[in-house]
């Protein structure tokens, strides 16, 4: 027993670590990307159009890495999220996915259809998850038309 608890005793330990490091990761690239943005605005006239778009592709890279870096951390307290197994409504979650989703979908002027999906036994946060980033990903990899 004292093995568990033991071994509980590390993963708390880093649980904290890991929020702690990836709250500084992202609170550094933050401050790297307004450090960009205020060279853009001070320095403006003083940047060739080609050192402008090196700024700008800068920021983008800090910006995914950004999300890199939330991915990392919802990973890895997936196993803290959820561990009941329940019956799920698929259409249930699905429609509640849909409504935080709302704006992103009006932004994007996409359509999203549905067919009626099954009722099954899983793990209703886990699935909510899945659902969010199946059709997150399906918006931003989208082929225009």
């Amino acid at each position: 027993m004292s093995k568990n608890k033991e071994l509980e005793a590390l993963n708390s330990e880093l649980k904290t670590f890991n929020d702690i490091a990836a709250n500084d990761y992202k609170e550094t690239l933050r401050s790297l990307y307004i450090n960009l943005e205020n060279i853009i605005k001070a320095d403006s006239a003083n940047l060739s159009d080609s050192g402008k778009a090196n700024v700008r592709k800068a920021q983008t890279s800090i910006q995914k890495m950004k999300l890199l870096t939330e991915d990392i951390v919802s990973f890895s307290r997936i196993p803290t999220l959820d561990s009941n197994i329940s019956t799920v409504d698929l259409n249930e979650i699905l429609q509640n996915v849909l409504g935080e989703m709302s704006e992103k979908i009006k932004e994007s002027n996409v359509r999203i259809d549905a067919e009626k999906l099954p009722v099954l036994q899983g793990m209703p946060m886990l699935i909510s998850l899945l659902f969010f980033h199946i059709l997150d990903n399906a918006i931003k990899f989208r082929s225009e038309g």
